[in-house]
């Protein structure tokens, strides 16, 4: 608890509402019937609500709280290819060597697509190239990334090359790694602005978007669903499920499917501008190679730390959460001791049992969802495509498809196994087993 008065005064919201609150309210009556019913107002719906208006139909979208209230306006604002999380060693062991040549090139597709309907659209949100360096905490994974590497370059086409430990100082101001993998074609943005700007777009093309309308059930009804909502009922002929970590009670089946885990995230007070030039010297987005995932950038004027991680509190747990995120980030910067975090927000991410994103459809109800914490060019993709999918395109296929969307014995949506389990994963990281 020593470094509790260094948090405890934060501003428990994103640091990306700053100047821009995600509180207005948009003047929108609830109609009797639209074509597509879309749940959940992030970058997966909206990228879906925007295709489909753009394809003719009437599109509605609601959303529980603001639009745009979940982790989409509160993530970290890191964009890459969003590899699986298992590697392609694990891919091929899991699904052979064609369908784990799939997966992983359907990252590739959708980093591709999220930078291209990012400048199409003009979407002013400060998209930058800006690199990632993945740190080694340990010289075994060192060698490990260096094999990485070496696949993402030669079977990809991936520009990644390794920083040795000897100069690791021009990348990051901390002698606490041995050296890591830099992937020179990751981008950071704002994400909030990344999601004013869907909005924008959205709105342009002709979708209305429902603020505070929480959906209770949804029921087939012939060839068209009965959607009631803490506002009344609307009928619709399709319905999508973007909701992710914040899924809920929404569907019974899609929560036996998807683990809702916090990350939280905190953001100093601005820093000199030497210091923050000593400590990220290329402006890179880092993150560690561990199991736990802690990672940072700076803020998009340079001049703050945001430093995040899985959330050890359940619910918000500010404090919780920002103690131990302030105590990993004096590991690497033990000069930042006594420095303000003048920021400290979380939310909630989904992940599924075979870390994989999934779409498709159950009971004449589409969704697509899953992200497992790489959610702005994944969920940007899904959105798409799960709306052509909608459409009956045949553009809507993607290497996910055929997956089985699998769940556990004893698991309804509670994750009552999360902290034994993240315990475990911890202590192994610490020993490096």
């Amino acid at each position: 608890m020593q470094y509790k008065k260094f948090v405890q005064g934060a501003t428990r919201a994103p640091l990306w509402w700053t100047g821009r609150p995600r509180t207005a309210q948009m003047d929108c009556d609830l109609p009797d019937n639209a074509d597509v019913i879309v749940v959940g107002s992030g970058y997966t719906g909206l990228v879906a609500a925007i295709t489909l208006a753009r394809r003719g139909r009437h599109v509605l979208v609601l959303e529980a709280r603001q639009i745009g209230f979940g982790a989409s306006s509160r993530n970290s604002g890191m964009l890459g290819p969003s590899f699986p999380k298992r590697g392609l060693p694990g891919l091929i062991r899991a699904y052979g060597n064609m369908a784990a040549q799939a997966l992983m090139d359907e990252s590739l597709n959708a980093l591709t697509y999220t930078r291209r309907f990012i400048e199409d659209e003009g979407i002013e949100c400060g998209l930058a190239e800006v690199g990632r360096l993945v740190a080694a905490l340990r010289p075994k994974d060192y060698d490990d990334l260096g094999h990485h590497a070496a696949v993402l370059k030669e079977r990809f086409g991936i520009a990644a090359r390794m920083i040795p430990r000897a100069e690791q100082r021009s990348e990051i101001g901390s002698d606490l790694y041995c050296g890591g993998m830099l992937l020179e074609r990751d981008s950071s943005l704002n994400p909030a602005l990344y999601h004013d700007g869907l909005v924008s777009v959205a709105l342009k093309s002709g979708v209305s978007l429902v603020p505070d309308t929480a959906v209770l059930d949804i029921a087939a009804t012939g060839a068209t669903h009965r959607v009631t909502t803490s506002r009344g009922q609307i009928r619709s002929r399709n319905v999508i499920i973007a909701t992710n970590g914040y899924t809920g009670n929404v569907s019974q089946y899609l929560r036996r499917r998807i683990v809702p885990i916090g990350s939280a995230l905190i953001a100093t007070e601005p820093l000199p501008n030497d210091q923050m030039r000593r400590l990220m010297p290329g402006q890179r987005l880092v993150e560690e190679k561990r199991r736990v995932l802690y990672y940072y950038r700076t803020s998009p004027d340079g001049a703050r730390l945001i430093f995040g991680g899985r959330a050890v509190s359940p619910g918000d747990g500010a404090i919780a959460n920002s103690l131990d995120l302030y105590a990993a980030m004096l590991r690497v910067f033990p000069e930042l001791a006594g420095v303000r975090a003048e920021f400290a927000w979380s939310g909630l991410i989904a992940y599924t049992f075979d870390l994989l994103p999934h779409l498709g459809e159950v009971a004449g109800v589409h969704y697509a969802l899953g992200c497992c914490g790489s959610g702005i060019g994944r969920s940007t993709w899904l959105g798409h495509k799960i709306a052509l999918k909608v459409l009956q395109d045949p553009e809507g296929r993607t290497a996910y498809d055929n997956l089985e969307f699998q769940t556990r014995p004893l698991y309804y949506g509670d994750p009552w196994f999360l902290r034994p389990v993240v315990a475990w994963q911890r202590l192994r990281d610490a020993v490096g087993i």
